[in-house]
């Protein structure tokens, strides 16, 4: 009785408590961009990979989008993210990389298929009573995870005694965002080559595929018949202006913005230093506010003095080092405490847009993506009717 009552009073605090920083996920525009990706392989499943907290959206929140969309399967990366996928989706998973053999027992067969990578995770997965389902991770040239030419008769000799069921056989272009397609091309080779010694060991696994996001807006081959993006489900065109499929991805919408609230305003003098070390001294009066957010919930170091926080119709500048949970903005109009300011906008051309955090930061997109903090509230907008 007690940890039921304790259970109910905890989530009543929870769903009391208004956080300051808020990332705002748009089932919308995550619907929009899987239309437009299922568009360019008509003749393809999507698995969607929603590793590494949905790059940054949260997963719970994205899982729970995804619940609605026609997809097999849900990819994530490890028992964790498993775990969250399981509880708030009713979607199948793939779990993308291997773990200790003893992990495996964790996991429910029937809801959970395996890439694997290596013929010792291979036989252990052989000693499972259960049947499982896996996935085989050609190594076409990136090195990165494999089974090689020269492993992949000792793999299907494996398999094929067993009660493991090949399901999937894929692999990962290395340099597919580059125009020279000539890598890919030779990735591409060399996974048909492979696949054709797996058929002639009699196998004949459902899905072939290897392109993630920006394979799928450049490659047409029906020989591949399932595709997994992730970076460019949340708007991010992985290649390059000048790439002839660039276009492809010019409808993608941004998927998150993040808020966080003024939570004091001062005044300073003229000539007074603010933040550390003295990066930013002040040359007339004015007024700064705070907001908590600061490089653990990943605003950049880089970000100081420089970047902009969005206030409608202003722009405001950081004053200062940004601090470990803190950043100091200057207020070049008369605003209140705790109003809301937009600190990663969804305009494509705002100067704090996700490409331009980026750019400041020296960094890529991706990077800035998955190092928005998990602490940070995730509230999902729903579609509008």
């Amino acid at each position: 009785i007690i940890k039921p009552m304790i259970d109910i009073l905890k989530n009543a605090w929870k769903f009391k408590v208004q956080p300051l920083n808020t990332a705002k996920i748009y089932e919308s525009a995550i619907i929009n961009n899987v239309k437009i990706l299922q568009n360019t392989q008509k003749k393809s499943v999507l698995f969607p990979v929603l590793k590494s907290n949905a790059y940054g959206h949260g997963l719970k929140e994205v899982s729970k989008i995804f619940k609605n969309i026609d997809v097999p399967y849900i990819a994530v990366d490890s028992f964790p993210e498993y775990e969250i996928v399981k509880k708030y989706s009713w979607k199948k998973v793939l779990i993308l990389w291997e773990t200790f053999t003893q992990n495996y027992q964790y996991y429910d067969f029937k809801k959970a298929t395996f890439c694997i990578s290596s013929l010792e995770t291979l036989q252990e997965l052989v000693g499972f009573k259960e049947k499982i389902k896996i996935h085989l991770f050609l190594n076409t040239g990136m090195n990165r995870e494999w089974f090689s030419e020269y492993e992949l008769m000792a793999a299907l000799n494996i398999i094929s005694e067993s009660r493991l069921e090949l399901e999937w056989v894929l692999s990962h272009f290395s340099s597919a965002d580059e125009n020279d397609f000539s890598t890919s091309e030779a990735q591409i080779k060399l996974f048909k080559k492979m696949y054709r010694k797996i058929e002639n060991e009699w196998f004949r696994p459902k899905y072939r595929h290897i392109w993630a996001s920006a394979g799928t807006l450049k490659v047409r081959d029906d020989f591949f018949n399932a595709f997994r993006p992730w970076i460019s489900i949340f708007w991010i065109n992985p290649l390059d202006e000048k790439d002839d499929y660039f276009w492809c991805a010019e409808k993608l919408e941004p998927a998150m913005e993040v808020f966080s609230t003024i939570t004091k305003i001062q005044k300073v003098d003229e000539n007074q230093w603010i933040s550390y070390n003295h990066t930013y001294i002040s040359k007339e009066k004015e007024e700064i506010a705070v907001i908590p957010f600061g490089y653990y919930e990943w605003f950049s170091r880089k970000f100081s003095n420089i970047l902009p926080i969005d206030m409608g119709w202003f722009m405001w500048k950081i004053r200062g080092r940004v601090c470990m949970n803190l950043t100091i903005i200057s207020l070049e109009n008369k605003k209140e405490i705790w109003t809301q300011v937009c600190l990663l906008s969804r305009e494509p051309n705002a100067e704090n847009n996700l490409y331009s955090w980026a750019k400041v930061a020296e960094t890529i997109p991706y990077e800035v993506m998955v190092k928005i903090h998990p602490s940070i509230h995730r509230e999902i907008v729903k579609k509008e009717s």
